[in-house]
């Protein structure tokens, strides 16, 4: 059996990622987030995705929603914002007007006039200023979470570390420290505003290994886990054990 070990870097490096995360939200709230793919988005059949919102406690979930009946399903929006912006700032025709300089880019969501998510394919067509409307063709793979559709982009440089896995699993590695020094279950729930059962059905996660954890730190968990999954999921005490057969 291995005490739960996180090495200096690691470390440094979570606190580094959940910082930053934190400047963001405060220079641009989730609760004033606006959707800039509003009226730009739409399904393969022409519908329009309309955006909206889930609330949990505090934070705001912004989602763009297909209006499809028999194959609705909504996008996470900051995913699909990043995607098609990224694909944007990697044109060649984008890079050459950014590095000469050219007056009037501005936005990069205000470049585009129109996006068409199809099965497997997203066409997301912009204009420079100045210049035509090019289209710009992004493959995807979809992984279905529950109505959520996660994309998958292959070959993708980077992903954006997953803030809620995160967070989640620094909060098992502090319930066992607590836990060690002698504090019960129900006292750190009720502490922390949780159930008993919350924290029971999550510890297991302080037993990951370092390898599983830096995966988690750097974005290379299997995009379609989620953090429910991962809590779901019975950690053996062995690192030798763990199959981290979610790792992309």
């Amino acid at each position: 059996m291995h005490d739960p070990i996180v090495d200096d870097d690691l470390w440094a490096g979570v606190q580094a990622t959940l910082s930053s995360n934190r400047i963001k939200r405060k220079r641009r709230s989730n609760a004033a987030s606006r959707s800039p793919l509003a009226g730009k988005l739409y399904d393969t059949n022409g519908r329009k995705l309309t955006p909206s919102h889930a609330c949990k406690g505090s934070t705001r979930y912004r989602y763009y929603i297909s209006s499809d009946p028999k194959k609705g399903c909504r996008f996470p929006a900051k995913e699909l914002e990043r995607v098609i912006e990224a694909a944007i700032k990697t044109d060649p025709d984008y890079r050459t007007a950014e590095t000469q300089g050219r007056n009037g880019l501005g936005d990069d969501f205000d470049l585009v006039e129109r996006t068409v998510i199809h099965d497997g394919q997203i066409d997301i067509q912009f204009r420079l200023p100045g210049e035509q409307t090019k289209t710009i063709r992004v493959p995807f793979t979809a992984r279905r979470r529950g109505v959520e559709t996660k994309l998958v982009i292959p070959n993708e440089q980077s992903r954006v570390p997953d803030q809620v896995m995160i967070r989640r699993v620094l909060r098992a590695l502090n319930w066992t420290d607590r836990i060690k020094a002698g504090e019960s279950v129900k006292a750190i729930a009720d502490s922390e505003s949780v159930s008993s059962d919350f924290i029971t059905h999550n510890i297991d996660l302080a037993l990951l290994s370092p390898e599983i954890l830096r995966a988690i730190l750097e974005g290379k968990q299997r995009p379609d886990l989620s953090t429910a999954q991962l809590s779901r999921r019975r950690w053996s005490i062995h690192w030798g054990d763990q199959h981290p057969d979610f790792i992309s």
